[in-house]
């Protein structure tokens, strides 16, 4: 939970968001306990955060009655003044989560069409927060752009040339044979053209 503190003329904390945002959740749904349901929280605790800003402020915010709660002329001042500083701070937290995280990913052209797809979708489930950024380059290059930091990762099928990496996570692909019926055994298929698709 994100905690702001707001601080009077004399240097001291006086309020936090949290008691702001609680603060007018009652100011507009009039009432103590209908606050506490939809903030999750017993409605002594929102009590205790009413008469805390009410304390610190050294006024009333609120009158109570058989009903619920009124907003006194203070009161009125504060969800004011409450609004602006939500707002801002509501925007501010906005900002830094609309710029998203890229992860660049360097690989071969052929992995790039038959392997990478069904990884980045994999990692999106996980990671949906996470732009993804794809750059189809050689095993040299790869290993170039990787070392001058413009590349976060590779995926290739060939570690021999990459030096400048740490290796964290292998796998193996099976291999996959398809052959006519006619054929009884290994020799057979060598009779035939063989065609080789990734």
């Amino acid at each position: 939970m994100m905690i702001d503190i707001i601080l009077n003329n004399n240097g001291g904390a006086i309020m936090e968001s949290l008691e702001l945002r609680i603060f007018r959740e009652v100011a507009h749904t009039k009432s103590i306990s209908k606050t506490a349901e939809s903030m999750g929280y017993v409605q002594s605790n929102i009590t205790a955060h009413i008469k805390k800003l009410e304390s610190e402020l050294n006024t009333t915010l609120f009158i109570r009655h058989s009903k619920g709660v009124t907003l006194t002329k203070d009161g009125e001042k504060l969800l004011y003044q409450a609004e602006k500083i939500i707002s801002l701070l509501d925007k501010t937290l906005q900002s830094f989560q609309n710029n998203p995280k890229t992860l660049k990913i360097g690989t071969t052209q052929t992995i790039a069409g038959y392997l990478l797809p069904q990884c980045i979708i994999e990692y999106q489930k996980q990671f949906p927060n996470v732009s993804l950024s794809v750059s189809t380059l050689n095993q040299d290059e790869l290993d170039q752009s990787l070392s001058n930091g413009l590349l976060d990762c590779i995926i290739t099928n060939s570690t021999h040339n990459i030096t400048q990496g740490k290796q964290i996570l292998e796998f193996q692909e099976n291999l996959m044979l398809a052959t006519p019926y006619s054929c009884n055994s290994i020799n057979d298929i060598f009779t035939y053209p063989i065609i080789i698709n990734n």
